[in-house]
């Protein structure tokens, strides 16, 4: 039966009514569902006689990248070259393991995007393979190039009869940002028939101010069942997806954006050595993404398309190599195989993690960066209204992250600044200085990570927040230090762990957030604050995992009244209603008390002239306003 349906599809096919553009796709196609055996898919391709049917056939079956397991496989956004931590336990140790590599590779994957006629926008992915050469799928190719009879594959025309134009953008993650490079040629189309898989090779120019990403090495080893992958790419909303609920669920409305979607290889075949099957979540869009070996960063396959839960497949990193050799196009040196395999059971087990020269000197420059922030300003009200960071009392330092010479380490980021409690793993002393004129818009970031600077063990990261309703808490509140030219930069930095502390998921008190919002609208002169905020880490806060959750928290707020300077301290308390973590809420109580009682409380201490600024300097030490509302606090 199957050859039968073959031999109907090559004699009744192509159909020479239809325009060139279409003949040449519709040829295309029928060799890459040949070479998959899709014969049902085939078949109906072969039975379309006019342009409109079969356009409806290579729409549907185009949409070949699917869902294969609809639990256990998300497709993780990526915002500024860092994708998004999973939640999922099983996942979360596999892919921060192989973070290093997987954000390596990512600079690498570019969307490709036409820019002329009708059809203009994305149409798939495509990654570098060798200097100034991306990969993608000869499907995708077709879409703005043509195989002409000298053998070479010169851009399509559009119907106005100007000549398609074609970049890879290598960002266009969920900010939406642009880092566009030229597609100045077409190097190679596979044949339109089952005798090669779905591949073709572009010729990609640099920028006059840019470089281009490196390619991705190619890994030379056959893919074994349970090996562990991320595909790299941007899914498009697939309105012939089957499982419209798990697509839904899974992507939201953010679609062709890049992601990195974690799997397993899950089948080879002999008759089909070419590809394998895996499992990782793609749809439309992610035609010609990239899929990575996890235990070496190397890329595996070329993704082509998929069966809705059954299997997606890939063009292997093999095939690959022996098509450049073939062609003379030289890549950097293959990979192989790490000498042990961690089999798998559902989710991958943990590989190593990177630990070669470029992961090192991804971290090192990274911690490079950071040392260089502005970090907080305590004269920012002037420098008659210092506002020095508090200290720990002496008790307390041998808790905290300190420098060779045993001073305090200051974490310095855009805007603000944070003392870490190693101990604890979280951070116990932060100051930002805010400009309220000129606060900034910024979508927010979603992707927390560790910072390099501080050990993996003095900072609590994704496994606290793994299966439970505790949200990551900006100690640092997010809106506070994006303003001005360093907003970007600034937004991006408040999602390092060291500005994290547990929070209940359905912790919304709307007076604790809005005191600095209260202060600059009806006290401050001149729009500008300095806010110093800290958890208080007591000896007998609830344990939960290998971490003691915090159950207050201080904020101080100084600001510039008559040339005075002017200090107010507020508690953030739910000591007598914490209740089991994994289920119930947390309920609040935000009051405002002297900076006194605040040092006592938090083990801190401040400088004399911010303790002789309090609103409430001379009141009873323990002294309690409790505020129903920001306007219910004492100002002065």
């Amino acid at each position: 039966m199957g050859d039968e349906r073959e031999s109907s599809a090559t004699t009744t096919f192509p159909h020479h009514g239809l325009r060139s553009e279409l003949r040449h796709r519709a040829r295309a196609l029928a060799g890459s569902l040949r070479f998959r055996g899709f014969d049902e898919e085939l078949e109906e391709l072969a039975r379309a006689k006019t342009d409109r049917d079969v356009e409806d056939a290579i729409a549907k079956s185009t949409k070949l990248e699917k869902i294969v397991r609809a639990t256990e496989r998300p497709a993780l956004l990526v915002r500024e070259d860092a994708f998004e931590t999973p939640v999922l336990a099983g996942l979360l140790a596999l892919i921060e393991g192989a973070r290093t590599a997987i954000e390596t590779a990512l600079l690498s994957v570019g969307r490709v995007e036409m820019l002329e006629g009708p059809d203009r926008g994305m149409v798939g992915t495509a990654w570098m393979i060798a200097p100034r050469v991306a990969v993608t799928n000869r499907h995708v190719a077709l879409w703005f190039a043509r195989r002409a009879s000298d053998g070479t594959f010169p851009f399509r025309k559009t119907v106005e009869g100007r000549t398609q134009e074609v970049v890879l953008d290598f960002r266009e993650d969920v900010t939406r940002s642009q880092r566009e490079f030229p597609v100045t040629r077409v190097i190679y189309i596979a044949p339109d028939d089952d005798s090669a898989p779905d591949v073709a090779l572009l010729e990609v120019a640099p920028r006059a101010d840019r470089a281009l990403p490196a390619p991705i090495p190619l890994h030379q080893d056959e893919p074994l069942v349970g090996q562990s992958i991320a595909v790299i790419g941007y899914p498009a909303r697939d309105s012939e997806e089957v499982d419209q609920e798990a697509m839904n669920r899974l992507f939201g409305l953010d679609y062709e954006v890049k992601r990195v979607s974690p799997g397993q290889v899950i089948g080879t075949s002999a008759a089909q050595p070419a590809i394998f099957a895996h499992d990782a979540t793609t749809l439309g869009g992610n035609s010609g993404s990239c899929s990575l070996d996890l235990d070496t960063g190397a890329a595996m396959g070329l993704h082509f398309s998929g069966v809705s839960r059954v299997a997606n497949y890939a063009v292997r990193a093999r095939t690959l190599l022996d098509l450049l050799e073939e062609l003379e196009i030289e890549v950097p040196a293959p990979m192989t195989r790490p000498t042990r395999v961690i089999p798998t059971n559902g989710v991958a087990a943990a590989p190593p993690a990177p630990d070669g020269e470029e992961a090192r000197r991804r971290e090192a420059a990274l911690a490079t960066e950071l040392d260089a922030r502005n970090g907080y300003d305590p004269a920012f009200l002037g420098a008659a209204r210092r506002v020095p960071l508090p200290q720990p009392v002496a008790e307390r330092m041998r808790e905290m992250l300190q420098r060779d010479d045993g001073s305090l380490r200051e974490l310095k980021y855009a805007n603000f600044s944070i003392y870490q409690n190693a101990d604890r793993g979280f951070p116990m002393i932060s100051g930002v200085h805010i400009d309220g004129t000129k606060l900034r818009r910024v979508p927010r970031a979603r992707d927390w990570r560790l910072d390099p600077r501080v050990p993996a063990a003095s900072q609590r990261g994704a496994t606290l927040y793994a299966n439970n309703d505790l949200d990551r808490g900006h100690v640092v509140r997010r809106l506070d230090p994006v303003w001005g030219e360093l907003a970007t930069q600034a937004n991006t930095d408040t999602f390092f762990y060291t500005n994290s502390v547990p929070q209940q998921h359905v912790f919304n008190d709307e007076v604790w957030g809005d005191l600095e919002d209260y202060i600059l609208d009806s006290a401050s002169q001149d729009g500008k604050l300095l806010v110093l905020t800290g958890p208080v880490l007591a000896s007998d806060d609830p344990p939960y995992r290998d971490a003691l959750i915090p159950r207050r928290f201080w904020k101080i707020v100084g600001w510039r009244k008559d040339e005075a300077l002017k200090i107010a301290g507020f508690v953030l308390d739910q000591d007598e209603f914490l209740g089991d973590i994994e289920f119930n809420p947390f309920r609040f109580s935000t009051y405002q008390t002297s900076l006194g009682e605040i040092a006592r409380i938090a083990g801190i201490t401040f400088a004399a002239n911010v303790k002789s600024a309090d609103v409430l300097a001379g009141e009873a030490t323990a002294r309690r306003i409790v505020l129903r509302r920001a306007s219910h606090m004492r100002l002065g």
